[in-house]
């Protein structure tokens, strides 16, 4: 595990704003949307859970719910429209100091009684081996569009887990390659070919763990590279959370370190159209 060596915030002096971002590696906004935005994002995204099967779909353990869906950007443009304001773009580019497009955008869907966990991971480890992101340029952007509640598997990050960097475990026998999802069901631990490691756990357990609670129209927004998970949702009450993850411009993304191909656009855009 080595010390990160490169800014958390990119620009200089760091807004007063972002000074808690920058020292924790996540932070909030309660009320950054209108309710009616929302409620407009919540109608776009069920009627892509309810009619859309093509790439990207990924469902939970027992295959009749679904988990995930990568790539909207290019199945429902109109979730851009909604979510990508010009507010939301000038806080992506206080934090990354330049210009910025989308490198991912997600949809989890975590429905009552049955969604499934995300183990602990840091989203830059798996995308520096599996994407080629060479450099943690990049912000998520988490919009709860139903309430992320205690009870129903909201998201935990593990504040400052952020400041520090380490190599994946990365094993091409845990995944044989032929699906192209960016999660593989069935062990808990693994994200892709990526394992948790022993010392990103290590990590954790030093800097301790903070449960992240949000209403509809908050927004919150964490480094790519903290470390964070999410439980199960054994609760009656359904948990969505749009995730869209905010690069610089400058970041574009190599040829995976590993030698593997690249994993496609919708899991890790290459389209570099600035917002």
């Amino acid at each position: 595990m080595r010390t990160r060596d490169y800014p958390v915030i990119w620009t200089s002096p760091v807004p007063d704003g972002l000074k808690k971002f920058e020292e924790n590696g996540f932070d909030a906004e309660p009320g950054f949307y209108p309710i009616q935005r929302i409620e407009q994002a919540r109608d776009e995204a069920y009627a892509l859970h309810d009619g859309y099967t093509g790439d990207g779909v990924t469902y939970e353990k027992n295959g009749s719910k679904v988990r995930l869906i990568c790539g909207v950007q290019y199945v429902q443009p109109r979730l851009v429209d909604i979510l990508v304001t010009p507010k939301l773009i000038s806080l992506a580019e206080s934090i990354l100091g330049s210009d910025v497009y989308i490198h991912q955008f997600r949809l989890h869907y975590k429905p009552a009684f049955t969604g499934g966990e995300f183990f602990w991971h840091s989203d830059y480890a798996v995308w520096r081996w599996g994407d080629g992101m060479m450099r943690d340029t990049c912000v998520h952007f988490a919009f709860p569009l139903e309430e992320m509640r205690q009870e129903n598997g909201p998201l935990m990050v593990s504040p400052g887990t952020h400041k520090f960097l380490d190599d994946i475990d990365w094993d091409s026998t845990i995944y044989d390659g032929t699906g192209t999802g960016p999660y593989r069901e069935g062990d808990n631990n693994v994200i892709g070919r990526c394992r948790c490691t022993d010392a990103q756990l290590e990590l954790v357990a030093r800097n301790g763990v903070q449960t992240v609670t949000g209403k509809p129209g908050d927004l919150i927004y964490f480094d790519t590279n903290l470390m964070h998970t999410s439980g199960p949702n054994l609760s009656p009450w359904g948990r969505l959370i749009a995730f869209i993850a905010i690069s610089s411009i400058h970041n574009k993304l190599q040829d995976p370190p590993t030698g593997y191909p690249a994993r496609p656009n919708w899991v890790a855009s290459r389209d570099y159209n600035r917002l």
